[in-house]
């Protein structure tokens, strides 16, 4: 768990995670600046991670930015624990199975 995007890419190069999920409405730095940093990370282990996108903003046009931006997964607020728990092992076993 980070409070910030910054603090989220310290904590990716310290912990070897197996997803990321991220709000993309964050103060001073938002989702799409935590996937394009992560995807341009010195560690190849943070680089690869897969990353969902949680947001309130559930039209499709959304989801095509956020699809286009490079997430492997989107979901809309409000979300069932279920749902957050299935997305995250989803785009989690993708890596795990290749």
């Amino acid at each position: 768990s980070a409070s910030s995007a910054r603090e989220a890419l310290k904590v990716l190069a310290d912990w070897r995670a197996d997803a990321v999920l991220t709000d993309l409405a964050m103060p001073r730095a938002d989702g799409f600046d935590l996937l394009h940093w992560i995807r341009e990370s010195p560690f190849e282990h943070v680089r690869t991670l897969p990353v969902v996108a949680l947001t309130a903003f559930a039209m499709s046009e959304d989801r095509e930015r956020v699809s286009d931006a490079g997430f492997q997964g989107f979901l809309a607020k409000p979300v069932e624990p279920a749902q957050l728990r299935a997305a995250v092992a989803r785009v989690a076993s993708r890596v795990t199975a290749s």
